[in-house]
């Protein structure tokens, strides 16, 4: 496997993400369990858009409904550069403050 982000592999032989032990989360919280790394999904993010918008001059719009959890759209909405793309989604676009004029509605 190969490690990325804030991914290690600690004195225990677990896997640990965000400095959080995978093997403890799934004690508390059960399986299956979807840990996102904060940190590389916001570089993943800039990177991507880096990318488009200097290759392509593209306008680069998170879709939610990839990913659509409070935590990730708050995040999205901290990234201000980042438009953001919501499928239906108005409660994650208002809980997550997002403001208004900046998500783009589709079906």
């Amino acid at each position: 496997m190969k490690l990325q982000g804030t991914m290690i592999i600690n004195d225990l032989g677990h896997l640990e993400i965000g400095g959080c032990d995978t093997v403890e989360l799934a004690k508390d919280y059960g399986t299956p369990l979807y840990v996102i790394d904060e940190e590389l999904f916001r570089q993943n993010c800039r990177d991507y858009y880096q990318a488009f918008t200097e290759t392509y001059g593209a306008e680069v719009i998170y879709a939610s409904k990839t990913l659509s959890n409070l935590a990730i759209c708050a995040i999205v909405n901290q990234e201000a550069w980042l438009r953001r793309g919501f499928r239906r989604r108005a409660f994650h676009c208002c809980k997550s403050q997002i403001p208004h004029g900046q998500g783009i509605f589709s079906r």
